[in-house]
Formats: C-alpha cells, sequence, structure tokens
C-alpha cells in the first residue's frame, strides 16, 4: 500500500472524510489542531519526525504524502 492509501485509510478511520490526493484539509473540515493530533499518530505510523516549521506548510493530503515520502526515503 503506498502513502497515499495509507493517509487516505488513516484520515476515513479519523475524520470519516474520503480524501483524494490533491484535497485542501480545511476544505473538508479538518482544522489546525485536528490536522496536529493526525500528523502525531502518522509520525508513531512511520516512525518519522516533522520539525514544527514543516507543519505551518501542511495545506492539503499532496503536502503530508510528500513530506512523508522525503523524510522515508532519508532515512534509507
Amino acid at each position: 500500500m503506498n502513502i497515499f492509501e495509507i493517509l487516505k485509510k488513516e484520515i476515513k478511520n479519523e475524520f470519516n472524510k474520503t480524501v483524494k490526493i490533491d484535497t485542501i484539509f480545511k476544505d473538508v473540515g479538518i482544522d489546525s489542531i485536528d490536522l496536529l493530533n493526525f500528523v502525531i499518530k502518522v509520525e508513531e505510523k512511520f516512525d518519522i519526525t516533522f520539525l514544527d516549521s514543516e507543519l505551518l506548510n501542511l495545506n492539503s493530503v499532496q503536502d503530508v504524502v510528500t513530506l512523508i515520502t522525503k523524510k522515508v526515503n532519508k532515512k534509507k
């Protein structure tokens, strides 16, 4: 399962929202507090850590997928 599919499933479980890769979080009612809590779970799931400065740029599902990909590849 790719990163997007994993996130899509997690977002469905956490927020009961169906998202596409280009979904903007605020457009589906996911605010910054919800996103922060979600990111904590994502960090645990992928065994990565986001910097506070990186969190400010997470507006869409694509943003999260891109950042996770970058961090996972850096660990290799």
